[in-house]
């Protein structure tokens, strides 16, 4: 008998006693739970700067067809990656707002038989698309020493030489490589830049028979990261 009104004393103990006190702790976590907001902001909702010029941009990827340039064993070669190269920087260009045009897709580029005829070619391309600025990409080789990329441009154009400094200062900050520095004295020896009349600038992104160059150049995360360096240069210059 004194067993069975033990555990009835206890069942009203807790009944009225140990239960009430976990519902109460348990609301008090609910409300203690934050609630969402319409105030919330997520990556899709950041608005990035765009371009208010919409200049149109043409750009140049070396080599193509059957000039496949330096050719590595088990690499890509150069015409892939300049023609990868320049994608991501076009990609880049067109997400903030600028037109691209380009003077080869892939292969599907003419054979001459000179550079002069070729690069003449392409100029001509080029200034068929009425372009406010042509970019230019190419490589260079040399020996396993030798590293760093390089900016050509025309001289007399206080603009385009604004521009090609922050292209250099923008590549630069992505700790691509040495920077060997920025000449306005040869353009002459590039017909792509013999035109004075289109602004015109040449990236020789590197040395490919560098390990280092390569390895970075020919890497689609740090295209990427070119093409967004050349975009946010024409962002902070040209607008």
């Amino acid at each position: 008998m004194k067993r069975a009104i033990s555990f009835f004393l206890l069942a009203l103990f807790v009944l009225f006693i140990i239960q009430p006190n976990l519902d109460a702790k348990t609301q008090t976590a609910q409300i203690r739970t934050p609630e969402m907001t319409d105030s919330v902001l997520t990556n899709d909702d950041i608005s990035r700067k765009t371009s208010k010029s919409q200049a149109t941009i043409v750009i140049d990827p070396d080599k193509g067809g059957m000039d496949a340039g330096y050719d590595p064993v088990g690499h890509l070669a150069e015409k892939d990656v300049a023609m990868q190269l320049a994608i991501n920087i076009g990609g880049a260009l067109e997400s903030a707002g600028y037109h691209l045009e380009y003077t080869r897709w892939y292969d599907n580029v003419e054979t001459f038989n000179t550079r002069t005829e070729s690069d003449q070619n392409r100029l001509d391309i080029a200034k068929s698309m009425n372009p406010q600025y042509l970019i230019s990409i190419r490589f260079n080789t040399g020996d396993s020493l030798s590293k760093g990329f390089s900016v050509f441009t025309q001289p007399d154009n206080e603009q385009l030489d604004t521009l090609a400094n922050e292209i250099a200062t923008q590549i630069q900050a992505t700790n691509f490589s040495v920077f060997e520095g920025l000449d306005t004295d040869h353009y002459a020896n590039f017909t792509l830049l013999s035109d004075l009349a289109l602004p015109s600038i040449m990236l020789q992104m590197g040395y490919l028979t560098n390990s280092e160059d390569y390895a970075k150049i020919s890497d689609s995360q740090f295209q990427k990261r070119i093409g967004e360096a050349i975009a946010q240069a024409f962002l902070n210059t040209v607008d």
